[in-house]
């Protein structure tokens, strides 16, 4: 009995520690987004562009709503910093990962957000489900499967 209860408390302690460890783990990401969002309300791009590359690298460590605040950080990075590009594609990637992790989550807190960061985040939504097409000279087109004739369908004549 008391080699049960000893290995009761030894379980009980390892499950409050890993616990604790991913709360904080957690609070640790939001903390450091915060300070991001900061350094970019204040004009500090430079230093809000870095945090955010360095909060994208630990984003599998995210909760949805932080992922959801890194898109829209990159977005507002993307409208004042040269990286527009790059940090566009890391937006749609930071809110299809919030997708991914759980999609219901990810439309309440879209739902709940102010108008002009919904329309951010639908457009985003927009780029993650398009149809990736053909470009040619600079211009997607996108040509459903079957309107594409098969080999030995093309007859030419010369």
């Amino acid at each position: 009995m008391k080699k049960f209860l000893n290995l009761a408390l030894v379980a009980t302690a390892i499950l409050i520690v890993a616990a604790s460890s991913c709360a904080s783990e957690k609070t640790y990401n939001s903390d450091r987004l915060m300070l991001a969002e900061e350094a970019i309300d204040a004009g500090r791009n430079t230093s809000a562009q870095k945090m955010a590359d360095d909060l994208m690298a630990d984003s599998a460590a995210m909760s949805v709503d932080d992922l959801c605040r890194l898109s829209v950080l990159f977005m507002r990075l993307s409208d004042v910093g040269t990286e527009q590009e790059a940090n566009t594609a890391y937006a749609a990637r930071a809110l299809a990962l919030a997708y991914q992790r759980d999609p219901d989550s990810t439309r309440a807190v879209i739902a709940r957000s102010p108008i002009d960061v919904r329309a951010a985040m639908t457009l985003l939504s927009a780029i993650n489900e398009a149809p990736h097409g053909i470009v040619i000279d600079g211009d997607t087109i996108y040509f459903p499967s079957d309107t594409i004739p098969e080999d030995d369908d093309q007859h030419y004549e010369h």
